[in-house]
């Protein structure tokens, strides 16, 4: 169990720098997305050149106040095949989540933020990328069931990436799945990660996707055989 009390000074300059940005349509800023979020500066000191081992895939994972929701899916995540770190980012829950209500697993880390006081799925999933040991990243929420053989099918090729699409989810249900995505950890950094002035939820993944694409990457859409949402 890790306390991330220092990610709170990583991220308020960055935060402040935002707010004195003009107004202007956040999907046109794609090119101020380094004002805030994981920016390449930042790479050395957060994202493993602290001679950490680096491994291959990462899972990501926040939740706030869903435990009973990430138990059910999390035997999943441990079957996953592949997959060589799941990293649970605990944002303020009220009742914080602990390694002994978690299986023994050496992959599992929690990190936790106990000082939060509300949801930011930005600067949460940005905290999880700086603290993922994994080359590749597969981003989910605390309620996504996986195939065992999810990841083994999404290791994204060339110049692309793997993400939901709720235009063509099979039904209401696996639109909650748009969020999901598996990328280069390098792709996320080079774009500044998930723009920290979204507040609350919706919207954050449609603007982190236009980044992607305007890389230029090629978004792939997930299968949706493979996953389901909790």
């Amino acid at each position: 169990l890790q306390w991330a009390q220092g990610w709170w000074w990583t991220a308020r300059p960055l935060n402040r720098l935002a707010q004195r940005t003009p107004t202007k349509s956040l999907l046109a800023c794609k090119d101020n997305g380094r004002l805030c979020g994981v920016t390449p500066a930042l790479c050395a000191a957060c994202l493993g050149d602290d001679g950490r081992r680096l491994i291959r895939h990462t899972l990501i994972a926040c939740v706030r106040e869903r435990r009973a929701a990430l138990l059910r899916v999390l035997p999943s995540w441990l079957a996953t095949r592949d997959l060589e770190e799941i990293l649970i980012i605990d944002w303020g829950s009220s009742s914080p989540l602990r390694d002994s209500l978690l299986p023994s697993d050496p992959r599992l880390r929690i990190v936790s933020t106990p000082f939060e006081r509300e949801w930011s799925l930005a600067r949460a999933y940005n905290l999880a990328a700086q603290c993922a040991r994994g080359e590749l990243l597969l981003k989910v929420d605390s309620d996504t069931w996986l195939h065992a053989d999810f990841l083994r099918a999404h290791l994204p090729p060339r110049g692309a990436f793997y993400a939901g699409d709720w235009r063509r989810a099979p039904d209401e249900n696996a639109w909650h799945l748009n969020g999901v995505m598996v990328l280069r950890r390098e792709h996320f950094i080079a774009i500044g990660g998930y723009d920290e002035r979204f507040r609350g939820y919706g919207w954050d993944d449609t603007d982190l996707y236009a980044r992607l694409v305007d890389v230029p990457l090629r978004r792939v859409c997930i299968n949706y055989s493979l996953i389901a949402h909790d």
